[in-house]
C-alpha cells in the first residue's frame, strides 16, 4: 500500500466497492435461476402443465433464468476489469450464457 492509500492502482475503497457489486451479482444471478428452475414448473403449485408450452419469449421461466445467468456471467466480467472492449465482451457471453441456461430452464420446467 502506497502514501495515497492505493494498492495496485485502485484506492482500497473502489476495490471494495467493485467486490460488493460481483458479489451481490453473483448472489441476485444464483438466485434469480435457481428460482426459476424450482418455481417455474408448471406443477409447482398443484397446477396442471398446458399441452404446449408458450412461446419462448412470452416464457418466463426463460426470461428469468437467462437474465439471472446473463447478470450472473456479464457485471462481474466487465466490473473487475471496465472498459470498451471488455463491456461488449461481457455483454456478448452474457447474451450467450443466459441463452444457454435459460433454454435449459426452460426444458426442465416442461419436460
Amino acid at each position: 500500500m502506497t502514501a495515497s492509500g492505493t494498492t495496485g492502482g485502485w484506492p482500497w475503497w473502489r476495490r471494495g466497492l467493485v467486490g460488493a457489486t460481483v458479489g451481490l451479482a453473483i448472489v441476485l444471478g444464483l438466485a434469480m435461476v435457481l428460482s426459476a428452475v424450482v418455481l417455474g414448473r408448471c406443477d409447482a403449485f398443484g397446477g396442471r402443465c398446458p399441452a404446449d408450452p408458450p412461446p419462448l419469449l412470452d416464457d418466463d421461466v426463460f426470461g428469468m433464468a437467462a437474465f439471472g445467468a446473463a447478470l450472473l456471467v456479464a457485471v462481474p466480467m466487465f466490473v473487475t476489469r471496465p472498459s470498451r472492449r471488455r463491456l461488449v465482451l461481457a455483454v456478448g457471453v452474457g447474451v450467450a450464457a443466459g441463452c444457454f441456461v435459460g433454454l435449459i430452464a426452460r426444458s426442465s420446467a416442461y419436460g
